[in-house]
């Protein structure tokens, strides 16, 4: 009778443990996409018309993309991760876009994939985009601030991510923007420029935009 007893408590707290650990994974990175997608990514979509700059990112690009440049003519496309953002290349393709803007890979690193898993990813997703005549940017990963659990962990996976990157897109004629160079230091993003050691606050965005600024006026856009 003990030994049931024993056995019915221990078959519950697995379950217990099991249903929690699910609870966790989706919360923590299914439930947060979707309601990102759906309440972000579908209005900026078929708001704009004659497009001329795209930008494809995770959190970290949500931001009014129009009101910081100045400008009427850019679309965001939204995705937390890379297979988030290759759904939605038709999408892009069918704005007809003159440039596409891509931050992606921090959030595939976070717990899940390793940089080599997240570049191989992101090599697809840039062939995908290319094979639809996409003009293509790639913007470095940002790092996160001292602040955050596991900050130099992940910073390093960063640095290992930016540098495959950084590789590719030479080989493959593609222009790489390194925003960490102005956005951190000591392999670290500044705190003033972020709003809670991951996402940018509004001075980090002004350094940003400086960044961006000479390479629409190359381009003439």
């Amino acid at each position: 009778m003990k030994m049931n007893s024993w056995l019915l408590k221990l078959s519950l707290a697995i379950n217990i443990l099991a249903v929690a650990g699910f609870l966790f994974l989706f919360f923590h990175y299914e439930f947060p996409r979707k309601i990102t997608e759906y309440f972000f990514n579908v209005p900026h979509v078929n708001c704009i018309k004659n497009t001329k700059i795209v930008v494809m990112g995770d959190s970290r690009t949500f931001v009014d993309w129009n009101s910081l440049m100045d400008r009427t003519d850019i679309v965001s496309i939204r995705g937390g991760e890379i297979p988030a953002l290759m759904e939605k290349i038709d999408v892009v393709r069918g704005l007809n876009p003159e440039l596409c803007l891509v931050m992606v890979g921090i959030n595939d690193m976070r717990w899940i994939k390793t940089p080599e898993e997240t570049f191989e990813e992101y090599k697809v997703l840039i062939d995908r985009m290319l094979e639809k005549n996409l003009k293509i940017a790639v913007q470095s990963v940002l790092y996160v601030c001292p602040v955050k659990l596991f900050y130099r962990e992940q910073n390093r996976e960063v640095d290992v991510l930016n540098a495959m990157l950084e590789k590719h897109c030479r080989e493959k004629g593609i222009l790489y923007l390194d925003l960490n160079s102005r956005l951190s230091e000591n392999n670290h993003l500044i705190m003033a420029y972020s709003s809670d050691g991951v996402h940018i606050s509004d001075s980090g965005y002004q350094v940003w935009k400086k960044e961006l600024l000479p390479l629409f006026e190359s381009m003439n856009l």
